[in-house]
């Protein structure tokens, strides 16, 4: 076989994913659309299993809970399977939820690595009031330790 007739496989995934159970809550506009699996989970991002999926492209904020941990992110739709589930890539992490991202990907065997998705400041990620979006955990909950200054 000639050289340029091979297929050659290419990683297009900035970290490895870690196999995981947890479960995730999809907003639109302010309230759930839907909710899900969360089987795989990286730095920058997871895989959702749920049979109705979003567009490649479209943007929503997910509400992560792996036992009492809840993650809070803004994602976006990376890729469809249909009847299967969704990648989808972290767009922005708060500086509050950056501990809680590291203390899951811990608790699934993940090495600590400098690596995080983008972050944004807290206060640019507020809310519309009455939003049901809204923290349930905070990085003091799971203490200095389990996060890397």
């Amino acid at each position: 076989m000639d050289e340029s007739a091979r297929t050659v496989s290419v990683e297009r995934r900035r970290c490895p994913r870690y196999r995981c159970t947890a479960t995730v809550e999809i907003f639109q506009s302010g309230n759930r659309w839907g909710w899900g699996s969360v089987n795989e989970l990286c730095h920058g991002g997871c895989y959702i299993e749920i049979a109705q999926l979003l567009p490649v492209g479209t943007e929503a904020p997910l509400r992560l809970t792996m036992d009492e941990l809840t993650l809070e992110v803004v994602a976006r739709v990376a890729s469809n399977h249909p009847l299967t589930g969704m990648g989808m890539e972290f767009l922005a992490v708060a500086v509050e939820q950056e501990c809680i991202l590291q203390a899951m990907l811990k608790r699934v065997g993940a090495p600590d690595v400098p690596y995080s998705a983008p972050s944004v400041p807290s206060d640019s990620t507020r809310r519309p009031q009455g939003d049901p979006h809204h923290s349930r955990s905070s990085a003091e909950d799971f203490g200095q330790s389990d996060c890397k200054n």
